[in-house]
């Protein structure tokens, strides 16, 4: 299970899926977002930091929202294609969603599905 918010370049999100897909693995997303990156709800100009870099920009949000939003959600769409494309189920929550609520969701969502998850097993040579 990945949990992240996914905010990376779809290509390399699509190659590292991928991968762990190509090596038999059943992956599963939990996207996690702060409902102000969603809904982007600012109405007066801000100064943002970029928490990755510590880099500060200043944003008038009249300026960009209608940007923002329709590079959020052609992301959000391409990060669906990818999940569809690979087999990968995707879950998304946002961060002031109760966690147990989501898990609850996900879980049943696959036993609808048909899809379990396996607790690895571990094993121990010599015995």
């Amino acid at each position: 299970m990945l949990i992240s918010d996914l905010l990376a370049p779809v290509e390399q999100l699509d190659q590292n899926l991928g991968y762990l897909r190509s090596r038999g693995h059943d992956v599963v997303i939990l996207r996690t977002l702060d409902p102000a990156e969603v809904d982007f709800g600012f109405d007066q100009a801000t100064m943002f930091q970029d928490l990755e870099t510590g880099r500060e920009i200043y944003v008038d949000p009249q300026t960009v929202a209608a940007e923002y939003k329709q590079r959020f959600d052609d992301h959000e769409t391409a990060i669906k294609a990818t999940c569809d494309h690979l087999g990968i189920d995707f879950f998304q929550i946002k961060t002031d969603q109760p966690l147990e609520t989501a898990l609850f969701n996900l879980l049943q969502a696959r036993a609808h599905q048909g899809k379990s998850f396996k607790r690895a097993t571990q094993t121990r040579s010599g015995t």
